[in-house]
């Protein structure tokens, strides 16, 4: 009896961009199918902001951290690096995951890009976006004459 296989395009998609960058040159090879490093992330809400949690864990805040805000966009990037570099070790099996990472989120419209906090503390990266009230509904007055506002207008 044949089993159905659940498609998911874009781990297809990673395979084939990690086999383009090992084809190239551009990726190192792995001993132990290692994937790319994504930080899980984690969205919570609370009075008045929504806090986004990432796991990087073995990520340097100071020199492998970047939490950006361009437009309407949060961006956190950075790099996990493999410890140890220099030595002489050989690797024979690695199951962790290293390299670039880079996630963006659409902050809520209003946000005030200068009131974002964030703080790492072991191995947690916390986000708090404040959030601004939805504004309130209002009642726009309808004012009636005999000629059209938009006639008026032409007049002028």
């Amino acid at each position: 009896m044949a089993s159905l296989i659940r498609w998911q395009p874009v781990r297809d998609l990673d395979g084939f961009v990690e086999d383009v960058e090992r084809w190239l040159g551009l990726a190192e090879r792995s001993t132990g199918g290692a994937a790319r490093f994504v930080p899980a992330c984690e969205v919570a809400e609370r009075e008045g902001e929504t806090v986004l949690r990432f796991d990087v864990p073995g990520v340097d805040p100071e020199r492998d951290l970047e939490v950006r805000v361009d437009a309407d966009v949060l961006t956190i990037s950075g790099e996990r690096r493999r410890g140890a570099e220099g030595t002489s070790e050989t690797t024979r099996y690695r199951e962790g995951s290293y390299g670039r990472f880079e996630r963006c989120l659409n902050l809520p419209e209003g946000t005030d890009p200068a009131a974002i906090r964030a703080h790492y503390d072991q191995g947690v990266l916390e986000v708090v976006v404040p959030t601004s009230a939805a504004p309130a509904p209002m009642r726009v007055p309808v004012t009636h004459s005999a000629t059209p506002i938009d006639a008026a207008a032409d007049a002028a």
